[in-house]
C-alpha cells in the first residue's frame, strides 16, 4: 500500500532536508579538450585541421576544426583518457589545409606515430590542453604497373613503412 500523496510530498522534502540527495553540480560532469594547432617553424595558427579525439585503443570519439586562430575545443567528452589527432580532412573541414603531415598530440611536440603519443586526461567538469606544431608532410605520388606490359595494375593497396612500424 503506497502512502498518501501528501505524505509522500513530505518524505522527499525531509530527505532534501537532511542532505541525503546530492546536487546536481556533484554528480561527474563531462568534459573538453582545448588547444592550438600552429604551423612548425613559423609559429603561425592553421585554419581547419581536423582535430578528433580517440580512445587509447584508437576508435574515433569526436571531433572539430580549427578556426582562424587555430583555436579548438572538443566538448561534451566523458571523464577519461584520449589520444588526440591533428589530420588534415577537407571533407570535415572546408577550406582547411592539404599539406600537412598528420600528428597525435605528444608532450613533447607531436608525433605521426601512434606509440609515441601522450594521452590527455580529461577532468570532471573542465577542460585540458593539447596544443601542437603541424609540419608539411610529403608526398608519394606514382604507379603500380605491371613489369613485362608497363599496364597499370587496379585495386592495389601501397603501404608506407617507418623503421618498418606503419605510418
Amino acid at each position: 500500500m503506497s502512502a498518501p500523496r501528501g505524505r509522500r510530498r513530505f518524505l522527499v522534502a525531509a530527505v532534501a532536508a537532511a542532505g541525503l540527495l546530492a546536487p546536481a553540480s556533484a554528480l561527474a560532469a563531462n568534459g573538453s579538450i582545448t588547444g592550438a594547432v600552429t604551423a612548425n617553424g613559423t609559429g603561425n595558427p592553421v585554419f581547419g585541421m581536423k582535430v578528433a579525439a580517440h580512445t587509447v585503443g584508437g576508435a574515433a570519439v569526436k571531433s572539430t576544426c580549427s578556426d582562424a586562430g587555430g583555436a579548438y575545443t572538443i566538448d561534451d567528452l566523458v571523464p577519461g583518457p584520449y589520444v588526440v589527432l591533428f589530420s588534415v580532412d577537407t571533407v570535415a573541414c572546408p577550406g582547411g589545409p592539404t599539406d600537412y603531415a598528420p600528428r597525435r598530440y605528444n608532450a613533447l611536440g607531436g608525433s605521426s606515430l601512434r606509440q609515441f603519443a601522450d594521452p590527455v586526461t580529461v577532468p570532471d567538469g573542465g577542460p585540458v590542453t593539447a596544443s601542437t606544431a603541424v609540419r608539411l608532410g610529403a608526398r608519394i605520388a606514382g604507379a603500380v604497373k605491371e613489369q613485362a606490359t608497363g599496364t597499370g595494375l587496379a585495386n592495389v593497396t601501397v603501404e608506407v613503412l617507418n623503421e618498418g612500424l606503419p605510418i
